[in-house]
């Protein structure tokens, strides 16, 4: 038996339609930082805060900071790359290490019309 099927075919293609769908919905709600306060609070630039997505299990989780190599507990297993001192002395994120304070316009450049 086939792995592949002329149903895959279309029930596939519907799963990824959605998929788009809500990747398309996510980077909209990054281009106007719609929950801007609450993402500051978990120190996360607009990338990883709307649409990054990764799963987490729930056991609380040791971690060393990228930054200062210390260990930290993190309550479940999607443990961030910098502590929260690190991330604020350096205006960095916590989950991917790079900037919080770029702009989605700085991100899409000159000449960007919009989605």
């Amino acid at each position: 038996m086939s792995a592949w099927s002329k149903g895959s075919l279309k029930t596939t293609g519907k799963v990824r339609a959605l998929h788009f769908r809500d990747y398309i919905h996510r980077a909209k709600k990054a281009c106007v930082d719609t929950d801007r306060e609450r993402r500051e609070e978990l120190r996360e630039c607009a990338f990883c805060y709307y649409v990054s997505r990764a799963m987490a299990g729930q056991a609380f989780t040791e971690f060393v900071c990228a930054a200062c190599e210390k260990s930290f507990s993190h309550p479940n297993t999607r443990v961030p790359l910098l502590c929260d001192e690190c991330a604020d002395t350096h205006g960095a994120c916590v989950r991917c290490g790079g900037s919080r304070v770029w702009t989605v316009e700085e991100a899409l450049g000159e000449g960007w019309d919009g989605l």
